[in-house]
């Protein structure tokens, strides 16, 4: 039976459909497929389109970057940087597109018609000028010139002569080619020269005779036109004897001086007669207006796409201009599919509009908004009365265009062609143009830099594949003793049909696990009746191998490592063992010699081993061959050193300083200096994250936390000019995943809460909002209304009074920050996030801080005024902060002494003066003298690992230093930084100017050692100076327990020796020790190697709220608890299971207050032995 069904198809659920994916087993994969798709009949299928980014550059004639440039693409738009560089992060392409790219001067618009993604699009201009001549050397104007592959065309005047403006998107050169009829074409490849190029071309005429007709005559307006002064050159058709030609015909160059008439005329073949030449008229009028019917995208549009019929359908009238029709001779139509116009003369002939209109023209608003012009070229059969017979698409243009042309042919009205005084039937070539009455287009040069035919290509229709995902091998590709493959899923087929007697047969590859699997097969049978049956069977390899090793291991552990080897063939196996032993393994006894196994034999060996004082991870790798069956396992292995781990760290940025470092007990080996210098503020963000993510992060504040650098990161290079799109397309794919991770966390009631579960937590969901609003100003990803809806909760909890209510059923999840700070804190927020409409909030934020007069609610709301554009209010609250000193002893009060998210201690005084440095930093008249000391002491509170304090006080504290870096837009000069100890150098580094990466001094730790030592850092000049971390990190046996820590931890086995599969008990006394209540409590319990927490035993734990969450990292266990009440004991036990047999000691074990975590209360698990 399914629990409540109808969870499952609830469109409010957002976990319906992840779900419905685990009721179904289909791993994320669901659709049903039809017979006629897998027979290879393609009907119609709904295909959404993706977004995916779209980028390139543009460059100048020199080949030097274009900044400013407008970039478009439909309603999107972006500008070229400083390096030429574009891009669009979210286009659709659902229909036709547009790319327009505006020059900053506005001299040249370059578009480019699109049909597919184009993830890369790189444009440079250039220009060639030329002549087209004949083998004579004599002028040919009127002769074609094209870009071969693009729709890039012109041509030569009457000398001859042509310019031609070029946008290049090839790498390689491009080739050029020109064409005239009845001359064979001349194709050159272009050598340019600071972006120019000068070329003659040189065409040969073809072998076939030319015959003179008379110019053609239009009729405009009720008047007879004459097109030209001279006869106009045609190919002649094949049965026109060459001695009809006339005798007095001019010379070619004077012939084609002359303006064209309008239109292509060849006699019809079957209605050849002798004769002279054929003269056409047209009978045109004005005002032509096309309707837009329901047309769809060619043959694209398929039922059930995402397009409605509301864009296709079209209500309103538009008026479509259909340009006068010129002369082309069918050839030269063909090699002219994008011309914007087909002219021989100076001036562009009156636009000329159909006479007559039959219903359902189409030029559908679908067209307009895509952009969609061009030229479509046809050739149409006129029969002796003038009338139309037939016709053909020498150039088709769009589908769109064809179509809205093919109604409009049988509407026109010609004079029947002439040849001997009688009516003759004849082939007319016209082109049509259509034109969108664009301003930006017209009143500039366009540069189309579309391929050819591009317009006639379908739209490429994305869609995410839907397919189940197969594993296939083919013959050979599991002769590997690798194994790799370990799926949870096999195979999912929804396309399966029984024979009579209800079976069929499925194929399909396991995984390489080699474990037991369960088929479910469900179905509706002829009769409407539906079936079920499972089954279960295994995989095995003729040959298994089994090793287990622990996920942590310490120094000086003992162990041996169980390998398993059985043999599932019919058959004795004889083979050798073979061991690459990682470096932080020493092998204890030699491997045994060759080794038999009988059918269906099964045995472990054990490989005595011992853990070295070497840290880090590497791997063992175990292989068995024999006769020709075998198996191989790679197992990872990561060992730390065994105590309890110290470090010191000292910050500045000063020129020369000096420290006592004193190390009182050191396991050998363990002690690690260095020094790190950041040029730039974004590694010192970066480094931060990676501090932070060493810590805990299973809770929304601690996840927040690691995503808010990366927003920080992308900030600060957007406004500093740095960010380059490779660079913002990484960041921007961290900022989503955390993104995505964070919205698990808001609760079904709204707002934010530490694990998502309801009511949501007002102060903790006031820092989601700061995040959130700083997200969407670099990440277009953020829901639209998430901000709103967030907002809106919290304005909700307003109390009328200026302050905001706390929910009584929500624990106090952000320790224990009496009301007046959480709702100042509250009020700063919205005021960050841009939240108008909170006067009476803010007045009493600010009546609350003028009273109490901390440092902390003096900040928060200084920062709130200036958000507010209140600056000058803000004076009065600022000089009193700045009386204030930089650090304070605790108040008599603890609720008033803590911070709005529970800080105290170090954290605290680093979120207070934060805040403190970005509201003197925004100040009406900032005091820089003050600003340089808050900065010079938080940069000496970052820790050896880049982080200040807890994850809220470091996110504080890179908010300041990175707006601090905004407004000092300092660059370091090149220079060299030097580490002395006891006098001694012992490190050095030299760094150039504007240097970008970290400077980094290891291997400092050979010039310590046990006892108190003078550290000097130099730098070679004032103007070279970095910000700095000099870090030592060392483990010791004696545990650094801090006298401050409010919490004690007390863990404790109740036997330390076992066999294998037997359990063992973990008690665990976690106690407050303080008479105030604590906020977010951790207890971190190192489990030795040997030992397994059992998975139900700790969801048993959260099921019955005795914690409010568990993470299980390699062998360590972090326990959290939302808060603990005065005096508070919590007293869990667990079960850990004897899975290794050894010798071994646990990392060490802690317990601490989240928001203080530089006081801990360290303790360390006895040694367990587990025999076999």
């Amino acid at each position: 039976n399914i629990e409540d069904p109808a969870f499952y198809f609830d469109p409010e659920e957002d976990k319906a459909a992840q779900a419905r994916d685990y009721l179904l087993m289909t791993a994320g994969w669901r659709r049903f497929t039809w017979r006629e798709v897998a027979s290879g009949i393609q009907p119609p299928r709904r295909r959404s389109p993706q977004k995916t980014v779209m980028q390139g550059s543009l460059r100048d004639l020199q080949g030097l970057p274009i900044a400013g440039a407008e970039v478009r693409i439909a309603d999107q738009v972006t500008h070229t940087d400083a390096g030429g560089n574009w891009q669009l992060p979210k286009v659709w392409m659902d229909q036709h597109k547009q790319l327009r790219m505006s020059l900053p001067d506005s001299s040249v618009l370059i578009t480019r018609h699109l049909t597919d993604y184009e993830s890369d699009l790189h444009v440079r201009l250039a220009e060639v000028r030329g002549r087209v001549l004949d083998t004579a050397g004599r002028a040919m104007p009127g002769a074609m010139v094209a870009m071969l592959g693009t729709s890039q065309r012109g041509m030569a005047d009457a000398k001859g002569a042509f310019i031609l403006p070029l946008a290049l998107t090839e790498a390689g050169p491009p080739r050029m080619v020109a064409t005239y009829p009845g001359y064979i074409p001349d194709t050159l490849e272009m050598a340019f020269s600071s972006g120019k190029s000068v070329v003659e071309f040189s065409l040969e005429e073809e072998d076939r005779p030319i015959v003179a007709r008379p110019p053609a005559r239009r009729q405009v307006g009720g008047r007879i036109v004459q097109a030209g002064a001279g006869p106009v050159l045609e190919a002649q058709p094949e049965n026109v004897p060459v001695a009809e030609l006339p005798q007095d015909m001019p010379p070619r160059s004077e012939l084609l001086a002359t303006e064209a008439s309008s239109a292509v005329i060849e006699q019809a073949e079957e209605e050849f007669a002798e004769g002279g030449a054929l003269v056409v008229e047209k009978s045109l009028a004005h005002e032509a207006l096309m309707e837009a019917p329901n047309i769809g995208f060619g043959n694209e549009i398929a039922p059930g796409n995402n397009l409605l019929e509301a864009d296709i359908m079209v209500d309103d009238i538009m008026e479509a201009k259909l340009l006068d029709v010129v002369v082309m001779d069918a050839e030269a139509a063909r090699q002219a599919p994008d011309m914007d116009a087909f002219f021989f003369g100076d001036e562009e002939p009156e636009p000329i509009n159909l006479a007559q209109i039959r219903q359902g023209i189409g030029y559908p608003r679908l067209a307009r908004e895509a952009g969609i012009e061009g030229t479509v070229v046809v050739r149409m059969l006129v029969d002796e009365k003038g009338h139309y017979k037939k016709h053909q698409m020498i150039v088709p243009g769009h589908p769109l265009l064809a179509d809205a042309v093919t109604p409009m042919l049988p509407g026109l009205a010609f004079t029947p062609g002439i040849q001997g005084g009688r009516p003759r039937s004849c082939w007319v070539n016209i082109p049509f143009r259509f034109r969108l009455d664009d301003p930006e287009m017209s009143n500039r040069p366009v540069m189309d830099i579309t391929p050819p035919g591009g317009w006639q290509q379908p739209v490429a229709r994305y869609y995410r594949a839907r397919d189940y995902p197969v594993q296939r091998y083919g013959a050979g590709a599991r002769e590997t003793l690798r194994r790799e493959d370990f799926r949870q899923t096999l195979h999912w087929d929804g396309l399966i049909e029984t024979d009579e007697r209800g079976e069929a047969e499925v194929r399909f590859f396991t995984s390489d696990a080699l474990t037991a699997f369960h088929i479910t097969v469900e179905g509706i049978g002829m009769d409407g009746l539906a079936g079920r049956a499972t089954h279960t069977f295994f995989s095995q390899l003729p040959l298994e191998m089994d090793v287990r090793m622990p996920a942590l291991l310490t120094a000086y552990d003992s162990l041996e490592v169980p390998v398993t080897l059985v043999n599932h063939a019919p058959s004795t196996l004889r083979g050798q063992l073979t061991v690459d032993w990682p470096a932080n393994l020493i092998p204890l006894a030699p491997l045994p010699g060759r080794l038999t196994l009988k059918a269906g034999e099964a045995t472990t060996l054990y490989l005595p081993c011992r853990v070295d004082t070497i840290a880090g991870m590497d791997s063992l790798r175990v292989r068995f061959q024999s006769q020709g069956f075998g198996d191989a396992m790679t197992v990872p292995v990561q060992s730390r050193l065994r105590g309890f781990p110290a470090q010191l760290a000292f910050s500045g940025d000063s020129r020369q300083a000096s420290y006592l470092a004193t190390i009182p007990d050191l396991v050998p080996g363990s002690l690690r200096a260095r020094l790190v210098a950041h040029p730039s503020v974004a590694g010192e963000v970066m480094e931060g994250l990676e501090g932070m993510l060493r810590e805990p992060h299973g809770c929304f504040e601690q996840t927040s936390s690691t995503t808010y650098p990366n927003v920080l990161v992308l900030n600060y290079l957007k406004e500093t000019g740095q960010a380059k799109p490779a660079l913002q397309a990484r960041a921007e794919a961290l900022i989503a995943t955390g993104y995505a991770r964070l919205m698990t966390f808001e609760t079904s009631e709204g707002g934010f809460e530490w694990f998502g579960q309801a009511p949501g937590h007002e102060a903790l969901t006031a820092y989601g909002l700061m995040e959130f609003a700083d997200m969407a100003r670099v990440y277009d990803g953020v829901a639209p209304d998430l901000i709103s809806r967030t907002a809106d909760w919290l304005l909700a909890r307003r109390d009328g009074a200026g302050g905001f209510k706390r929910n009584p059923r929500a624990l106090h999840q952000f320790g224990l920050a009496d009301e007046v700070t959480t709702s100042v804190y509250i009020t700063y927020a919205l005021s960050e996030a841009g939240i108008l409409g909170i006067e009476r909030e803010v007045e009493y934020a600010v009546k609350q801080a003028q009273r109490r007069g901390t440092p902390y609610l003096l900040a928060l709301a200084a920062n709130t005024l200036i958000n507010q554009g209140r600056s000058s209010e803000a004076n009065p609250l600022l000089a009193d902060l700045k009386a204030l000193p930089l650090t304070e002893p605790p108040a008599r009060d603890e609720a008033t002494w803590y911070t709005a998210p529970g800080s105290g201690g170090q954290a605290r005084q680093i979120e207070v003066n934060a805040l403190a440095m970005m509201a003197l930093m925004r100040a009406e008249q900032p005091d820089w003298s003050r600003v340089a000391e808050l900065e010079d002491w938080l940069r000496r509170q970052r820790s050896g690992v880049g982080t200040f304090g807890s994850t809220h006080s470091t996110v504080l504290a890179l908010r300041a230093l990175v707006a601090y870096a905004k407004r000092a837009r300092w660059t370091p000069a090149a220079g060299s930084v030097t580490v002395l100890i006891d006098g001694e150098a012992a490190g050095k580094a030299h760094f150039g100017a504007a240097e970008q990466e970290a400077v980094v001094i290891e291997g400092l730790e050979a010039a310590l050692g046990v006892g108190s030592h003078k550290l000097e850092v130099i730098f070679s000049d004032r103007a070279a100076v970095l910000p700095y971390t000099l870090a030592l990190d060392w483990v010791t046996d004696l545990p650094p327990t801090s006298p401050g820590c409010a919490v004690r931890l007390s863990p404790r086995l109740a036997r330390q020796a076992l066999r294998m599969g037997e359990t063992v008990r973990l008690d665990l006394d976690l106690e407050n020790t303080q008479k105030v209540g604590q906020g977010m409590t951790m207890a971190i319990v190192g489990l030795p190697a040997g030992l397994s927490a059992q998975p139900w035993q700790l969801e048993a734990l959260l099921d019955e709220e005795q914690v409010a969450f568990y993470e299980l990292v390699g062998q360590e266990l972090y326990l959290y608890f939302r808060q603990m009440a005065p005096g508070e004991r919590r007293q869990l036990g667990l079960d850990l299971k004897a899975e290794v047999p050894g010798t071994f000691v646990g990392q060490a074990s802690r317990g601490y207050l989240y928001y203080t975590d530089e006081h801990k209360d360290w303790q360390m698990l006895p040694p367990v032995t587990i025999r076999r």
